[in-house]
This record gives C-alpha cells, structure tokens and sequence, in this order.
C-alpha cells in the first residue's frame, strides 16, 4: 500500500482501488512513504 502512494498513484486512485480507505489513512500512509 505504502508502495502505491511512493510511486505517485493519485489519491482518487487508491481510493478507487480500495474504498474502505478514509482520506486520513491515506494522510498517514504518504506521510509515512515520505520519511522512508
């Protein structure tokens, strides 16, 4: 997932993809891509 979001998948994409997703989920895991 961290995967997903590092190599640029738009948000609406993963949000697309995986619809259980909330939009802070999303917030955390780029924060979380960034800093590796």
């Amino acid at each position: 997932m961290v995967d997903l979001a590092a190599s640029g998948v738009s948000r609406e994409r993963i949000l697309a993809a995986y619809p259980l997703l909330e939009a802070a989920d999303l917030d955390s895991l780029e924060a979380h891509a960034s800093l590796n």
